[in-house]
């Protein structure tokens, strides 16, 4: 009998934790993908050899000015540079009609949170693939 209520205990708490960890994130969040699929391990990859900064830039006080425009896509993508399916839909919907890619930022930080990429990134002590 001492036993069962110790069994109890632990399948609450395992039950608990299922809850938490797989039931209560999913009735919260939901998933939804990207407009058009893009992979930064074959951009920045050693085929590629292209850094962070030469699509994304820095402010000079280090403020991470966002994602890149199009245009900065095109620089590259104005022909299609592989056979995909994604990269026709890029130069088809985007790039051919001057079309901004309306990504969706899933890092979004509260107003009383500030992070400084010039601290992190600028200064050595991180490099973007790290995070």
């Amino acid at each position: 009998m001492k036993y069962r209520g110790v069994a109890f205990l632990l399948a609450g708490v395992l039950a608990s934790l299922a809850l938490g960890w797989f039931v209560f994130p999913m009735v919260l969040y939901r998933t939804e993908s990207q407009p058009i699929g893009f992979n930064h391990a074959i951009h920045t990859g050693e085929a590629n050899g292209m850094t962070c900064d030469m699509c994304h830039e820095f402010a000079e006080d280090g403020r991470f000015n966002g994602i890149p425009a199009t245009a900065k896509c095109a620089d590259c993508h104005s022909t299609a540079l592989g056979s995909t399916e994604t990269e026709k839909r890029l130069i088809e919907e985007f790039i051919t009609p001057g079309k901004e890619i309306p990504w969706k930022v899933y890092s979004r930080q509260p107003d009383n949170a500030y992070f400084s990429h010039a601290t992190h990134v600028m200064k050595g002590k991180l490099t973007c693939e790290e995070c």
